[in-house]
């Protein structure tokens, strides 16, 4: 509520949407972060933020860190096979854990989800049935997690625009 009273007192809105970005990033670090403590205490593992097979990304005006008070808090979340030695539920369960934390207590008003897909060796590919779903992700950021995985998705999603780049033009335009 204070964010919301000062959007009425202060003329630079921008900077409310970017503190607003900013507590959401910070909610969802901390469940994270918990998810993977609870996951490390109920299975003997070690595993940090870094070292996690997981990264979270935030996307579309959440990720240009421009979230309105009630615009959906739209998380995309990517994995990779857990190393050797690494259960292969491990992801699962972290996120089973990151979900109940995150969007099941219902911190903010605003809705809030997330969509999971495993990081392949192809890469991302461009839908042309669902494009706006891509160019979400065009507007992405790192939020926590796995900083190798979160740089082969950058690398993978620029070489998706540059290889579709006409089909998303085109998309832009007639939007």
């Amino acid at each position: 509520n204070l964010l919301k009273d000062q959007l009425k007192s202060d003329t630079n809105s921008h900077l409310i949407l970017l503190k607003h970005s900013s507590l959401v990033d910070i909610a969802i670090q901390i469940s994270f972060q918990t998810s993977l403590w609870f996951y490390n205490k109920q299975y003997g593992q070690s595993l940090q933020d870094v070292s996690a097979p997981i990264v979270l990304i935030a996307r579309g005006g959440y990720g240009r860190e421009e979230l309105y008070f009630n615009s959906d808090i739209d998380v995309q979340i990517f994995s990779k096979p857990p190393d050797p030695g690494l259960p292969e539920e491990c992801i699962t369960e972290i996120l089973k854990y990151f979900e109940y934390l995150f969007i099941n207590q219902e911190v903010f008003t605003a809705p809030s989800r997330f969509n999971h897909s495993q990081l392949t060796s192809e890469g991302l590919t461009f839908d042309k049935g669902d494009p706006s779903s891509f160019c979400a992700l065009i507007e992405h950021r790192f939020i926590t997690g796995n900083k190798m995985i979160y740089n082969e998705f950058k690398s993978t999603i620029k070489a998706a625009t540059l290889f579709n780049q006409q089909e998303i033009i085109d998309y832009c335009k007639a939007h």
